[in-house]
């Protein structure tokens, strides 16, 4: 049998041959068979430099190898070889890379500027909402699927982009998968996948509380004219699709109950009070726009901060964004993100940052002299937090495009006086002060 030859380096002074091995489980056990064979012209010394194992077997005179894919053995023989291989490679090559870099022991680092710049070249939106709408079984793009490599190769940006693209566009729980078989130990954290589907349901209470103020409101009177407005306003929401809200939230995606109730249209007419004279439309606006903004992904820099450096792996993450002084994006190569991202990418104990949140609202009032309650609770916020509708300002590797928005941010790249108005028009409708 004739064994193909694919040249990486044409100087190369070494070929590696590589067994394409499948996992074999039967009655009789479970063994590894060789479906496939390849010879890979390299150089002995770069190859010598990366990897210990690899050195190890080179200075005995074996050249054998082995991975379950060539696909991955080839890119990262490439990126080595200082190549930039982009064309042709999907998320199960991406995997194959990153399983057969840490069984051979690579530098730990070596796929992560390349990952950066190959996710950059992906038409991302387009592919995952495509994906999403046929479910076909070629899983290379699902979005699940680009968790655990942007995660693992430490890709603030994609990461960002790939968990606020599935808080906002997967209906019922958020998982993790793999487009390959792999061990287990390449996965998440477990309390990655929690945050995540936290963050989801956090968007629904968001606009459930906003689209039911009004008929709570309207529904504390026994005034005939807002039985029949409370009732017109719930015919009028049921109408969109997107509503009643408790049953069809979980199953359906935000995006898409934030598209339907696009369609609202209802003004309430004829004999009205105080109580049920409110501009409805305003306050469906309002719900559509306080959601999409509310979420920009999880930070892998706060996620990060998380981890023990100090005494207290929580304390960690207060130093890294502190409250006191409303600067959550302290050190985040991904600017900027909003209170919500920093909040969701905590790593800790869910108490102890209560208790250390309550603490640093003390402190913070103790700094200013005054009470916490003295300014608005909105006024508050808008005074220490920066604003997350602004681009992004992408830092750290030169695939990075400095300054150019992100698919997700394009819709919220939005004057920050359209928020502060839209929230003013909610709260006036629902008889509450901004």
């Amino acid at each position: 049998m004739s064994v193909r030859v694919i040249v990486i380096d044409p100087q190369g002074d070494v070929h590696l041959h590589l067994y394409v091995q499948e996992l074999i489980k039967n009655d009789a056990g479970t063994f590894k068979r060789t479906i496939d064979e390849l010879l890979f012209q390299v150089s002995k010394a770069t190859m010598m430099r990366y990897s210990s194992r690899v050195k190890d077997a080179l200075r005995t005179n074996s050249n054998d190898i082995y991975a379950a894919s060539s696909k991955g053995v080839e890119i990262l023989l490439r990126i080595l070889h200082g190549q930039n291989p982009t064309v042709g490679v999907d998320i199960s090559g991406v995997w194959h890379a990153i399983v057969f870099r840490t069984e051979n022991y690579f530098s730990p680092t070596i796929l992560n500027d390349w990952y950066a710049g190959w996710y950059k070249l992906q038409p991302i939106e387009q592919n995952f909402r495509e994906w999403i709408r046929t479910k076909p079984e070629d899983q290379n793009w699902n979005p699940r699927c680009f968790l655990f490599p942007s995660w693992h190769l430490n890709d603030a940006v994609a990461f960002l982009e790939v968990t606020h693209f599935l808080v906002y566009n997967v209906a019922r729980y958020i998982s993790e998968e793999r487009p390959i078989k792999a061990q287990d130990k390449y996965r998440l954290d477990n309390q990655v996948i929690q945050q995540l589907n936290a963050a989801r349901g956090r968007l629904r209470s968001i606009a459930f509380n906003i689209l039911f103020n009004p008929m709570e409101r309207i529904l504390a009177t026994k005034k005939s004219c807002c039985e029949s407005a409370a009732g017109d306003y719930h015919r009028a929401l049921v109408e969109t699709g997107s509503w009643p809200w408790e049953r069809l939230g979980n199953s359906t995606p935000m995006n898409t109950l934030l598209k339907q109730l696009g369609d609202f249209s209802y003004q309430a007419l004829g004999e009205t009070c105080g109580r049920c004279r409110l501009d409805y439309e305003d306050v469906v606006e309002a719900c559509i726009h306080e959601t999409n903004i509310y979420f920009d992904g999880l930070c892998l820099d706060c996620m990060d901060a998380s981890n023990p450096k100090t005494e207290s792996s929580d304390r960690d993450y207060w130093k890294h964004s502190t409250m006191s002084k409303g600067e959550f994006l302290t050190g985040c190569r991904v600017k900027l993100h909003g209170e919500a991202t920093w909040y969701h990418s905590f790593m800790g104990r869910r108490e102890d940052f209560d208790r250390l949140r309550q603490e640093a609202k003390t402190e913070n009032a103790r700094e200013l002299g005054q009470g916490s309650q003295t300014q608005p609770r909105r006024n508050r916020k808008e005074n220490t937090q920066p604003n997350r509708r602004a681009k992004y300002q992408h830092g750290g590797t030169e695939y990075r495009d400095k300054g150019e928005p992100k698919w997700h941010l394009k819709k919220k790249d939005t004057e920050k006086s359209k928020s502060d108005e839209s929230y003013a028009r909610i709260m006036a409708a629902c008889g509450l002060s901004a």
